[in-house]
C-alpha cells in the first residue's frame, strides 16, 4: 500500500521509490500538473535513476494556460514553482 506521509516532492519521490522497490516495479506513470512536471521529474529521477518514468501532465482548470501573466494567482503559483526548481 502506498503511503501518504510525504510533505514535499522529494519526499514523495523517496516514498514512491521505496514502494516500487518493495513491489518489484521498474516503471511508473507520473501524473501531476503540467507546471509541476519538470521539477517532479527531476526529483523522481533522482530517487530512482534506473526506473522508467512516463510523464503524464494534467492541466488544472484553475490554472490559466493562456495569458497566465495576467492572473495574480497563477503568477504566484508559477513563481513559487520556479523558486523551488
Amino acid at each position: 500500500m502506498l503511503g501518504h506521509d510525504a510533505e514535499s516532492t522529494a519526499a514523495n519521490a523517496d516514498e514512491t521509490a521505496a514502494w516500487m522497490k518493495a513491489q518489484g516495479f521498474r516503471s511508473l506513470r507520473l501524473v501531476t500538473a503540467n507546471y509541476h512536471m519538470r521539477r517532479s521529474l527531476l526529483e523522481f529521477h533522482h530517487a530512482m535513476p534506473d526506473a522508467i518514468i512516463v510523464p503524464h501532465p494534467i492541466f488544472p482548470d484553475t490554472v490559466k494556460q493562456v495569458r497566465w501573466w495576467m492572473f495574480p494567482g497563477t503568477i504566484r503559483l508559477m513563481a513559487g514553482e520556479y523558486t523551488k526548481y
